[in-house]
């Protein structure tokens, strides 16, 4: 196998740990250092995803990058040991909601969706504030808001109206 050093580790995983650990063997596999892999790919902070402090996690672009810089690939098979552990919490679950084979909503399905959910979450957030503020705050508030309101009426009532010139 060119680029590496015998035989092709195969790693199982099922942490977020793990699988950092097989990224770094593929690493030390290709014998690669990780100047070479911000030269190669333009990742920057190598050490910070696959050194020692592990002090950044991936993100999918790098995790692209590294599948790609690596020539890997993973292969997603059932663990038996957690779904017997798991069994109990899919039987358990209430499958009214569960959708399968649901089709993808389109953008303008999505934009009616949006306005009718900020309306919501608007009017939401303005009952947890009324709740959470004092009486003096609220009718702080409310005054703050009118004058507001009047300060615009007041400007478009002073400003002057543009006539046309005599003919």
């Amino acid at each position: 196998m060119s680029g590496g050093n015998g035989a092709w580790p195969t790693v199982t995983f099922s942490t977020y740990a793990e699988f950092i650990e097989a990224l770094v063997a593929a690493k030390n596999h290709r014998n690669l250092s990780n100047q070479h892999i911000e030269r190669m790919f333009g990742i920057t902070n190598v050490d910070k995803n696959l050194g020692p402090s592990r002090s950044k996690n991936l993100g999918p672009m790098l995790f692209d990058a590294y599948l790609e810089c690596f020539a890997v690939q993973f292969v997603m098979q059932p663990n038996p040991a957690a779904e017997e552990r798991m069994r109990q919490h899919w039987e358990a679950r209430n499958t009214a909601r569960v959708r399968v084979h649901a089709q993808p909503l389109g953008s303008a399905a999505m934009k009616a969706a949006q306005s009718v959910l900020a309306s919501r979450n608007g009017k939401r957030g303005a009952m947890l504030r009324m709740f959470k503020t004092t009486p003096e705050k609220r009718t702080a508030i409310a005054r703050k808001a009118a004058r507001a309101r009047w300060r615009g009426v007041r400007r478009a009532r002073a400003a002057p109206v543009a006539t046309a010139p005599p003919a």
